[in-house]
């Protein structure tokens, strides 16, 4: 039962996580004709877009933390498996769930740090220079996404707890570590 619960809210995680990657590669084709239409505007016409440079890196930020979800559910990230390699099925199992301890660590660091970055924009009102954007809503891309992150590890390290636990000791199988994310780290 908790184990279809689990699998139930890593799936819609997963399509969570589709959608804002699409968002993301929107995010990289907005940049791409953003900085064509400013290169052919300074050749042209002797006069790039004002507000390029600016627009360009708020949205660099959104491709990059909304893509983060689901790099992360995957397993897509660069991997070092000099012990994994050395490591049985099970084994690799406990290392991924060690490696998912460390994520958490790490995730709730950067949430905790991107939460005051908020708060200190939102105290002083920051904006864009060159178009007086407001940044606000662009930085809460980053405890949004981080959250969303944070969540699915620990899904995933609930999965791999609950299906490490159903194996049997008389089974002869060996440990099914299903989340992509924890058994890619393990392979």
């Amino acid at each position: 039962m908790i184990l279809r619960i689990l699998e139930t809210m890593e799936n819609g995680l997963i399509y969570l996580a589709r959608f804002l990657a699409v968002i993301s590669a929107l995010a990289i084709g907005s940049i791409t004709t953003i900085i064509c239409v400013s290169v052919i505007m300074r050749r042209v016409a002797n006069s790039p877009l004002f507000y390029a440079e600016e627009l360009v890196g708020l949205l660099l930020a959104v491709t990059l933390f909304f893509a983060l979800p689901l790099v992360t559910l995957r397993g897509d990230h660069i991997r070092v498996t000099l012990l994994a390699n050395q490591l049985q099925k099970r084994g690799r199992a406990y290392l991924g769930l060690v490696a998912g301890i460390v994520v958490l660590a790490f995730l709730g660091w950067l949430i905790f740090e991107s939460v005051e970055w908020m708060a200190f924009a939102i105290r002083l009102g920051l904006k864009t220079e060159a178009t007086s954007i407001p940044l606000v809503p662009w930085m809460a891309i980053v405890p949004f996404s981080l959250c969303i992150t944070t969540f699915g590890v620990i899904v995933q390290l609930c999965l791999v707890l609950a299906r490490i636990n159903t194996v049997g000791a008389d089974q002869k199988s060996e440990v099914q570590t299903a989340p992509e994310n924890l058994q890619k780290q393990a392979d």
